[in-house]
């Protein structure tokens, strides 16, 4: 039954017009005399521990684009989460879960799987999207006029987190291996509900397997 009502939520809402998904670039301000450690602090106040959404998500392969309706259930603290994605004609394209690192793929649309492995690859960067929002100590502090940026260093990769906007909210998360940037995300219009800030629009890349991913959350259940 549950099903049945996130189907037709989803279908309602790409009748509505989820092809489209115009992000408002972050206005970026002066940081005030807050603490960069204070708004470490802050983000994990206000970050859920555990969350469901109703998402659109463009995945842009190479030349190939799919528009997927989406169900998300993720829950921070015991790293997991369930991903369904379907077309609007309630066709399932796409069902992943994952906990503690180990990957379940259960269905995947033909044209993402012939590619190789790319599920696998995809389970991984929802994993960069939605959890390790919070560098680990060690790490470095690069306090800018306009934003923060935290840098975790691990051998030969680096990390950067930048916080910015009025709200000093997470803005933008990038990897590097050996000085080459792997993958990046940024996050968009942060929207609050129970005390809890979600972005409403978040744009990934993933530079080693070519594909993109853009995510427009349309409720937070």
């Amino acid at each position: 039954m549950r099903k049945q009502i996130c189907f037709f939520l989803l279908l309602a809402c790409f009748i509505g017009g989820c092809s489209s998904v115009p992000f408002k670039k972050t206005k970026y301000t002066v940081l005030s005399d807050v603490k960069p450690e204070d708004i470490l602090q802050k983000h994990i106040a206000s970050a859920p521990e555990s969350f469901k959404i109703i998402n659109t998500v463009v995945f842009q392969f190479r030349t190939k684009k799919f528009l997927l309706l989406g169900y998300l259930s993720v829950d921070v603290n015991e790293k997991s989460f369930e991903l369904t994605g379907m077309n609007s004609v309630g066709i399932k394209l796409i069902e992943i879960a994952a906990k503690n690192g180990e990957i379940t793929v259960n269905n995947v649309v033909d044209e993402i799987s012939k590619n190789g492995d790319i599920s696998k690859v995809l389970a991984k960067d929802i994993y960069r999207i939605y959890f390790d929002q919070i560098p680990s100590k060690p790490f470095e502090i690069e306090r800018k006029k306009r934003e923060a940026v935290f840098s975790r260093n691990q051998g030969s990769s680096i990390t950067k987190y930048a916080f910015a906007g009025k709200e000093n909210h997470l803005v933008e998360k990038i990897h590097y291996e050996q000085g080459k940037k792997i993958w990046s995300v940024k996050y968009y219009e942060y929207i609050e509900k129970d005390g809890k800030v979600y972005p409403r629009g978040i744009i990934f890349k993933n530079y080693l397997h070519k594909y993109k991913l853009t995510i427009s959350v349309k409720e937070v259940l």
